[in-house]
């Protein structure tokens, strides 16, 4: 997920993280370095934005396996450079 767009989602509201982290029941930092777009969005996370914003939280999830594979896709070398293309069975 855009980590800029959060942060700015946030402070438009005039949520402060502090705010948010206490809402959501979870620590400042683990939230910040997920805004930050240095931790990745979970599932129980997703459900905890779900409650306390009211934004579904099976997008959420798409919008991370979206962001997830689009940078394994950058990577693709790095990631599937000593593979090798299996045999069809006959």
């Amino acid at each position: 997920m855009s980590a800029n767009s959060s942060r700015m989602n946030c402070r438009r509201s005039g949520v402060t993280v502090v705010d948010a982290a206490a809402a959501l029941g979870v620590a400042r930092p683990g939230l910040t370095m997920l805004l930050k777009g240095r931790r990745n969005l979970t599932p129980e996370m997703a459900v905890k934005f779900e409650a306390a914003t009211g934004i579904d939280a099976e997008l959420l999830v798409r919008m991370q396996l979206a962001f997830d594979m689009a940078q394994a896709r950058k990577r693709m070398d790095e990631v599937a450079g000593g593979v090798r293309r299996l045999a069809r069975a006959a």
